[in-house]
């Protein structure tokens, strides 16, 4: 096992670009595309083994295919390029003029721009990359891109003492004989074979990638422009990127969200069947298991598109496991206030049929005593209203 490190210049955007510059956001969109393809894998294939459709995540997902198509593609720029350098009088201008005339009706996402301000110009035209709008002028493109030795420097090589030397030259015009043009051996092509390479083995490798970001355009320390790194994100795609990534921010297992949503999902229509349904079927995709489920949660986030039902796990968006948390817990608050409610019921009825008893032997005792004074002063009445006996005289 090893490891290497790739290190690649970021896209180049100055008041000039030439050659160079188209070579280097060339690598740069190859990179990107790798990037793409990379993070795009890693994130769907979860997604993809859970069965969920990946139509609305990919919706919004910004690439690069059309400025590679237009780079390489069989009308892209590399071959118009190269057509032009096998001309006898081909030239830069003849070149732009070509780009316009097979890219003119192209549809509205080509990559290609043309500005007013170039009319000035044979040699101007723009690409709109992943990183933003580049001006490009093509003076000396053909020259470079033929990358041809001058007929003198093969001369003097030619009469060298050095072995070495002398034979490289007659290899070289051997070899260019036998090419019968340049396509084969211009800088563009050659630059695009060994890249096509390098990424051909990046894919049988375990790729991490490294983003550097410009704290400021000004290069000075300890100072951060918020507008230059935001653009810095959103030119290399992170934005987007973590925008995915977060679609789905909570998953759980089917029996751990019924065990936990039970009371929520109880109380909804229909739940009875849909759980009994759901119950008796083996939880894979190949059956109406997800369908019910999916139909038990609809009922209670009121929507489908805030979670995702995959074969053994639920995804969630942002906000939707939230709402689930939200539902328990008024379902809590409305069971313990019932619970409550019975207690209270059952501890007053309690009190008041004790107050009853209570009170019920309190009457029956005064009762008694009323009824035993009443009779005690009855005693003494009748005792004072009985007449008194006849005196004996002697």
């Amino acid at each position: 096992r090893n490891i290497a490190v790739l290190d690649l210049f970021g896209f180049e955007n100055h008041e000039e670009n030439g050659f160079e510059k188209l070579l280097i956001n060339h690598a740069n969109e190859r990179l990107q595309k790798s990037f793409t393809d990379d993070f795009i894998e890693s994130i769907m294939k979860e997604y993809k083994s859970e069965g969920i459709r990946l139509d609305d995540i990919l919706s919004d997902y910004k690439n690069n295919n059309s400025i590679l198509d237009l780079l390489e593609g069989k009308m892209g720029l590399v071959a118009l390029l190269n057509e032009e350098c096998i001309r006898p009088q081909g030239s830069d201008s003849g070149f732009v003029n070509k780009i316009y005339a097979a890219h003119s009706s192209r549809s509205k996402g080509s990559a290609l721009i043309k500005k007013n301000s170039y009319g000035f110009s044979a040699t101007l035209f723009g690409i709109n990359h992943f990183a933003g709008e580049v001006d490009y002028d093509a003076s000396g493109f053909v020259e470079k891109n033929r990358d041809t030795l001058g007929e003198d420097i093969l001369l003097v090589a030619s009469k060298s003492t050095n072995a070495i030397v002398s034979s490289f030259s007659d290899s070289y015009q051997k070899a260019t004989k036998r090419k019968g043009n340049l396509v084969g051996t211009s800088l563009w092509t050659k630059f695009g074979r060994q890249m096509k390479g390098l990424f051909k083995e990046l894919e049988g490798t375990r790729t991490t990638y490294v983003r550097c970001i410009l704290p400021n355009s000004l290069q000075e320390p300890k100072k951060l422009d918020n507008l230059c790194v935001i653009n810095q994100f959103r030119s290399i795609g992170l934005l987007t990127a973590l925008h995915i990534s977060n679609t789905y921010t909570d998953k759980h297992k089917y029996d751990d969200i019924m065990q936990r949503f039970w009371p929520v999902i109880s109380r909804k229509p229909d739940f009875m069947r849909l759980w009994k349904e759901y119950k008796d079927s083996p939880k894979d995709e190949s059956n109406g298991a997800r369908a019910n489920f999916e139909s038990m949660l609809g009922s209670v986030l009121g929507d489908n598109k805030s979670f995702a039902v995959g074969s053994t796990q639920i995804y969630f968006r942002s906000g939707g496991l939230e709402v689930l948390e939200g539902e328990l817990t008024k379902t809590y608050n409305f069971s313990a206030a019932r619970i409550q409610g019975l207690a209270r019921g059952y501890v007053t009825r309690t009190r008041l049929k004790e107050e009853k008893i209570r009170n019920s032997r309190g009457m029956r005792y005064a009762y008694l005593e009323l009824q035993r004074m009443f009779s005690s002063i009855c005693g003494i009445v009748v005792n004072l209203l009985r007449p008194s006996p006849p005196l004996i005289s002697q």
